[in-house]
């Protein structure tokens, strides 16, 4: 719920219920961004470039070969409706 909900313990007060929360991770998260080819971590710093994969016209940043080698869940954020929508597709 803490995601979705910022003021969980207000919520929490409101409905007369108990709240609870951890910063328990069973899956280690990382954060890395892509930018023209080349992959950076949450910091900036150069991690690799994206070797082998070929651009495609549907699909110039790479990402559905990005989101295979994820084996797992991805987030992709993108900086428009439109932009998101083109994504998508």
């Amino acid at each position: 719920m803490s995601a979705t909900i910022p003021n969980l313990p207000v919520l929490g007060k409101w409905l007369g219920a108990t709240t609870s929360s951890t910063d328990f991770r069973p899956v280690p998260l990382a954060n890395y961004i892509v930018c023209q080819g080349k992959v950076l971590d949450e910091d900036g710093n150069f991690v690799r470039t994206l070797e082998g994969y070929e651009s495609h016209p549907e699909d110039p940043d790479r990402l559905v070969p990005l989101c295979w080698e994820a084996q797992g869940g991805v987030i992709i954020f993108v900086a428009s409706k439109d932009g998101c929508e083109k994504c998508a597709v």
